[in-house]
């Protein structure tokens, strides 16, 4: 027993002579989380750190995707706050967490100012880990890397809700009894009211009275509108539903989201991938 007793103080005092803990010059106390083993960062390289922001109540301020970590442009002489000041202490590879005010995160670190609902001398907790180090040209590349896989997974999104919103339109229609007619885009349309008029072609200046809700029935706009057709004033779904459509015509317009507004949101009811419906009539068509 004597034996394992001073085995185990001896396994203590080493693990204690390995706390890589430290203290800054300005007194900020960094617990070590993870030692990394990498080299520290060199000034001019750009830093990439997965950063966790929360403050004293809980709330996340910031916090990096775990594949999208931040790129820092690296100084050692800037002076920027509290994070920048442990950042120049850290080698690639470690993992950290700190307490700073919310003044020096807000005013010394962003440069800007503090939100009117939090207290300057409140504090927050910072998590940061030192990811990885490149030089200037290396991260441009990566940047150039990461943006052509988004635009590549963004593509396959697209094109797979363009398959599933078609599906979903049609069995709307079905279920509702309503007969309609698509285009080859996906853009389906029903014509309630005949025009005696001139359909609108590209380039013309048209004027509609419109009224839009979600394909569940949610209303997020109405009211009248003119543009130019075909110029790219509207959405996708818009310039190519309204010349369907003659002078003094009514119709439906049932535009899936690649032809609205895809990923993005638009107001408050038009969340991303949103199938967007518009009962729509051509007050008048102004010829080119």
């Amino acid at each position: 027993m004597k034996n394992l007793l001073i085995v185990f103080v001896a396994l203590l005092v080493i693990s204690c002579q390995q706390n890589n803990d430290f203290v800054t010059e300005t007194g900020v106390e960094v617990s070590c989380v993870v030692k990394g083993n990498g080299s520290p960062a060199l000034k001019d390289s750009i830093v990439l750190v997965a950063l966790k922001i929360v403050t004293g109540d809980g709330e996340i301020l910031t916090e990096t995707e775990p594949d999208k970590p931040l790129g820092i442009a690296f100084d050692p002489e800037m002076e920027a706050g509290h994070l920048q000041e442990v950042l120049t202490k850290l080698e690639v590879g470690d993992s950290v967490t700190f307490s700073t005010t919310v003044y020096n995160l807000f005013v010394e670190t962003y440069k800007t100012q503090i939100p009117a609902e939090m207290d300057s001398a409140g504090l927050v907790v910072i998590n940061m880990k030192f990811s990885e180090m490149m030089s200037k040209e290396s991260y441009q590349e990566y940047i150039n890397q990461m943006r052509a896989k988004m635009q590549e997974d963004n593509a396959l999104m697209m094109e797979a809700k363009a398959v599933s919103d078609i599906e979903e339109i049609d069995a709307y229609l079905v279920s509702n009894s309503i007969t309609a007619q698509s285009t080859e885009s996906g853009l389906f349309y029903e014509i309630t009211q005949e025009g005696t008029g001139v359909y609108p072609e590209a380039g013309d200046e048209v004027t509609v009275k419109y009224a839009g809700r979600l394909l569940s029935g949610e209303p997020f706009d109405s009211g009248e509108f003119s543009f130019p057709v075909g110029t790219g004033r509207v959405i996708q779904g818009w310039d190519e539903g309204i010349p369907l459509i003659r002078e003094g015509g009514k119709g439906v317009l049932y535009i899936p989201s690649i032809l609205g507004y895809g990923s993005r949101q638009s107001g408050p009811v038009i969340k991303p991938f949103s199938i967007l419906v518009f009962d729509v009539e051509v007050l008048k068509v102004e010829k080119k």
